[in-house]
């Protein structure tokens, strides 16, 4: 008797959800920083005569005061200097009071690894990039990661359209609670709220089910 092989199947990714307060909370995060580095470089410009470069403005928020005193050195031709205060002062830029204050600032910028997802201009205004938002998307954008979730999702999926097309109908329907041998399905759907109806029928509003995404992320990972 001939033996029938199964084909192995192609696991294909199938979307899960996207974590819009965790992509809120991560650009929100990110501007945060945004005025930290703009007075930065608005100060450390007041000591050069040319403007800096974007790489050099980043370079500055990236590595903070050895960068910034290195660059003086560099960019006035006194390499071997001791004090980078004597160069600006013989420029007529700045006092020593001065750049102990900037020196200061410069070394409390927060997350300044943050300024690789930033755009700097000419005139020092910094905007996060589109390419770290789009990051930030990513990160919080889930997909499944192996068969299981598939057919978790795809259970999840037919008894929320069976138990949601019940209860528009006007059947009764339990909660999932006082069912113990349904436990289970906790892990599978979950309810939610009726949002689209009025507030004057709070009272009123029905609960339907939907597939419980973010336990179904994890099923199949031990």
């Amino acid at each position: 008797m001939a033996i029938l092989s199964k084909k192995k199947q192609t696991f294909k990714p199938v979307f899960l959800y996207k974590d819009k307060g965790a992509i809120k909370r991560h650009i929100s995060k990110a501007k945060d920083c945004a005025p930290y580095f703009k007075n930065v470089l608005i100060e450390s410009q007041k000591l050069f005569k040319d403007d800096l470069t974007e790489i050099e403005k980043q370079n500055i928020i990236r590595s903070g005061w050895s960068y910034l005193e290195n660059l003086i050195k560099e960019k006035y031709n006194f390499p071997n200097a001791n004090d980078v205060s004597i160069i600006l002062s013989l420029q007529g830029l700045s006092s020593k009071g001065v750049l102990n204050s900037l020196k200061e600032m410069v070394n409390a910028v927060p997350n300044r690894s943050k300024i690789e997802d930033f755009i700097i201009t000419a005139n020092n205004e910094v905007y996060l990039s589109d390419e770290a938002i789009k990051g930030f998307d990513n990160v919080a954008t889930f997909h499944t990661r192996n068969e299981k979730q598939n057919e978790a999702l795809e259970i999840a999926a037919n008894l929320c359209k069976l138990i949601n097309q019940a209860i528009e109908s006007d059947f009764t329907v339990h909660s999932l609670g006082t069912f113990p041998d349904l436990d289970a399905l906790k892990d599978l759907i979950t309810p939610k709220l009726n949002e689209n109806q009025p507030e004057s029928q709070y009272h009123k509003r029905k609960v339907f089910y939907i597939p419980n995404y973010e336990k179904i992320r994890f099923m199949g990972d031990y």
